[in-house]
């Protein structure tokens, strides 16, 4: 079964905590920042937010990376984030794009009218 992330229990990401090879799982295109981590007992979500957050190298990550367009959050910049291992932490960053240009580029593509006017 597929399902969002932000769809799956705690329960289940639990199980996929205790199943990663590696500490830290980057992943988007569900268009809502979230930063899950596991302390090896609980499950912890939190909203990523615009800024510089530290990574624990104790616990387990899965870092929803947010995207380019379609917001859900109603926040229509672009969202993406730096990882940086030196410091072991994440720059999430909001940069503006050109909205206009995209949707009037949906549109002339035969796309659906909605996915345009989902980037206001």
């Amino acid at each position: 079964m597929t399902c969002y992330l932000i769809e799956i229990s705690t329960g289940r990401l639990k199980e996929l905590f205790l199943s990663m090879e590696q500490t830290i799982c980057f992943v988007g295109h569900t268009h809502l920042l979230e930063l899950i981590s596991f302390d090896g007992e609980e499950v912890t979500r939190a909203p990523l937010c615009e800024g510089r957050s530290l990574i624990q190298r104790d616990q387990g990550y899965i870092i929803n990376v947010g995207s380019v367009g379609q917001p859900r959050d109603g926040n229509k910049t672009a969202k993406y984030v730096v990882w940086d291992d030196c410091s072991n932490s994440i720059e999430t960053r909001f940069i503006p794009y050109d909205i206009a240009s995209t949707a009037r580029k949906i549109l002339e593509l035969g796309y659906p009218k909605s996915n345009a006017r989902r980037l206001w």
